[in-house]
């Protein structure tokens, strides 16, 4: 028998490789939370590549067993291009460069770049759409690239390692009187833009006050930054209560804050939301959140939090008063949402579930 040429070695050597799976993803540098997720998942069943995308700049990390390495970065040129156009070109020729078995991404247009690149599974939270190997004819292209996006899921995973309840009293973080023993903390995080709802989380903080405040010292915490940080620090200062809230900007420790608050605010649903809920959850938090989207799936009504309606600063200071009134209710509905994170949102649960997930859509060779 002849022996194989060196075409058929390298094909043997490709198709012996494990699937490659590429992540988009469009942090400006490493999604931990995605590298942690890998490191979790089997070594050598999945190549990994992380594709970090914005409109101005794309990175490349490859992911192998419990190993993160650079492989590629943008030239300065891609970086300064303004329009993105550029890197989308780019984006496009590096998936047809690496041919990989299965794209992950929460861009439905990315999906869309991604069919016509010709990955033949492109995954969208825990949905798939499939499509065969490309064939020639006006049929075949417009199947694929007419398939819709599918819609994402709610499985998120949270690092419980890093986010967990408080053990012992609260740590001495912030300005000075800020934290004292006995007072009730009531949290936020979020971009704040203006979309998050954090007008109306001041609104009923200052009811709650009004209300509550000669019964416990109530205490305000919102983290993150945005146009409208000026105008609720506004707001609290016209009300006299600006030294009974802490607005910090943007933090990279929001575990450790996380683990001085007793209740958590979502007053609006957005895209980031889910994820600040379950690490809210995974610390051992009570919920309040508005109605609608992935809050709703989330969040239990009377058992790890409460639902009110969007954009109403009564009932949203109602639901809190209950956590202010209520002696061990807040810990109650915490420890229940820490429980569920745990048994469906943990970086372990999630990695089986998504390793389940390719091995299912990617075919065996």
């Amino acid at each position: 028998m002849a022996p194989p040429t060196m075409t058929q070695q390298a094909c043997h050597a490709e198709t012996a490789r494990p699937p490659l799976v590429i992540h988009i993803t469009d942090a400006v540098d490493t999604d931990e939370n995605l590298l942690c997720l890998l490191r979790q998942m089997p070594p050598g069943r999945y190549r990994h590549i992380i594709l970090g995308w914005r409109r101005s700049a794309m990175w490349e990390l490859r992911h192998s067993g419990h190993v993160a390495q650079w492989v590629h970065v943008a030239d300065d040129a891609c970086k300064m291009e303004a329009d993105g156009n550029l890197s989308l070109v780019r984006l496009f020729r590096r998936l047809r460069q690496l041919r990989p078995a299965l794209i992950h991404t929460h861009s439905a247009a990315l999906q869309w770049l991604a069919a016509l690149a010709g990955v033949p599974v492109r995954l969208h939270g825990a949905s798939a759409s499939r499509h065969p190997p490309l064939r020639h004819g006006i049929r075949s292209w417009l199947s694929r690239i007419l398939t819709p996006a599918c819609p994402p899921s709610t499985q998120i995973a949270v690092d419980c390692m890093q986010f967990h309840p408080r053990l012992g009293p609260a740590a001495a973080i912030g300005p000075e009187g800020f934290l004292s023993d006995g007072v009730c903390v009531i949290g936020a995080v979020g971009e704040m833009d203006g979309k998050h709802g954090h007008e109306q989380l001041v609104e009923a903080f200052l009811q709650l006050v009004a209300l509550h405040g000669a019964v416990l010292p109530l205490r305000l915490l919102i983290i993150g930054d945005g146009p409208a940080r000026a105008a609720c620090t506004a707001m609290l200062a016209s009300a006299g209560a600006g030294r009974m809230a802490w607005l910090p900007g943007q933090r990279d420790d929001v575990a450790r804050l996380m683990r001085i608050m007793d209740v958590f605010a979502a007053p609006a649903c957005t895209p980031e939301s889910g994820s600040f809920i379950l690490q809210a959850m995974a610390s051992g938090l009570p919920i309040v959140a508005c109605q609608g989207g992935i809050h709703s799936r989330l969040v239990q009504t009377g058992w790890t939090g409460a639902l009110t309606p969007q954009g109403d600063a009564m009932m949203l200071a109602e639901a809190l008063a209950d956590y202010v009134r209520v002696a061990g209710l807040a810990r109650r509905h915490g420890m229940r949402g820490r429980r569920q994170v745990l048994s469906h949102h943990s970086l372990a649960v999630v990695a089986q579930h998504y390793t389940q997930l390719y091995d299912r859509l990617i075919p065996a060779k």
